[in-house]
């Protein structure tokens, strides 16, 4: 039975805006096909934002031992959380090991028929979008804080002394 060994993609490391495309490689320990379905019919990956909305991705084609997916940023979603410090946690990743599923209208199949084991490795693991790419969404709008000090001065009138 084929399993996934790894999810990665073939973006840059960098951090993506509203509008920009990432695509999404899970790979499989074998060649896998789609015989069935096309979209988000045959299979979808969940991915995790921090604002709680987990766009499902839409299956995009399979080739060899690859299924891919793309994820179109939409408005407000954003893998960064408050803390203004950039971690590994910040990175994009999937929700969870059950994040990747095969649609009944779908398939992912190895050559002797047999269906994708769809469990993927663990969101902290080596094997993990997260861990494999550095790719930040954020589409928050640039702000800037200022903050001052309001001081007094004394003033002296000449005409005291």
């Amino acid at each position: 039975m084929p399993t996934v060994v790894e999810v990665t993609s073939l973006n840059e490391e960098r951090a993506y805006k509203a509008g920009d495309t990432i695509n999404i490689s899970v790979i499989a320990s074998e060649n896998i096909t789609a015989p069935i379905g096309v979209d988000n019919t045959n299979s979808t990956l969940e991915l995790l934002n921090t604002n709680g909305e987990n766009p499902a991705l839409p299956f995009r084609n399979a080739s060899s031992d690859t299924v891919y997916y793309t994820y179109i940023i939409g408005n407000d979603e954003s893998s960064e959380d408050t803390d203004p410090l950039i971690t590994t946690a910040d990175r994009l990743n999937y929700a969870a090991t059950t994040s990747l599923d095969v649609k009944a209208t779908g398939a992912l199949i190895d050559p002797a028929g047999n269906n994708l084991a769809t469990i993927l490795p663990t969101v902290a693991g080596d094997s993990a979008l997260a861990q494999k790419m550095n790719i930040i969404i954020d589409t928050d709008a640039p702000g800037v804080t200022f903050t001052y000090f309001e001081t007094t001065t004394a003033t002296t009138d000449s005409s005291d002394s």
